[in-house]
């Protein structure tokens, strides 16, 4: 398409140079044997810049649908990405679970704690502290 392009382009530039020079009376083709050559000579040049204008939208139509197809391409592949992220994600927690788990005995009474394990001490939530009375006037928790 692109060559097509550049073909009715220079053809198009001749052209304009031709009607110009005829116009200034600097060429001086056809005119004496052919009276109708200003009619012909200006409809062959209608036509060349018809087909230049349509050269040119089909041209412009492909880039558009090339590049509606690479996005919709880079779409495809940001979601496969994003899906293995997820995936390893889980299987990242699914093997943290399964080492932390295994790593006490069934029977020790001992807790097993985790990177993720939150401890809250008394006290701690309700913003006092256990080893000072609360005030008189306010109402306990």
């Amino acid at each position: 398409m692109e060559a097509i392009k550049k073909f009715v382009n220079v053809l198009v530039i001749i052209y304009l140079i031709a009607a110009t020079l005829i116009y200034l009376d600097v060429l001086k083709v056809g005119q004496d044997a052919n009276p109708n050559f200003n009619t012909t000579f200006y409809i062959v040049g209608g036509v060349i810049l018809l087909l230049e204008l349509l050269v040119e939208n089909l041209y412009i139509a492909t880039l558009k649908r090339d590049q509606v197809h690479t996005q919709h391409k880079i779409n495809e592949l940001k979601a496969l990405l994003y899906d293995q992220k997820q995936e390893m994600l889980q299987y990242k927690s699914s093997r943290t679970t399964d080492s932390s788990t295994g790593a006490a005995p069934l029977n020790s009474s001992t807790p097993v704690y985790d990177r993720n394990t939150i401890i809250v001490k008394p006290g701690f939530s309700t913003g006092q502290d256990p080893n000072r009375s609360s005030p008189k006037n306010s109402d306990p928790i």
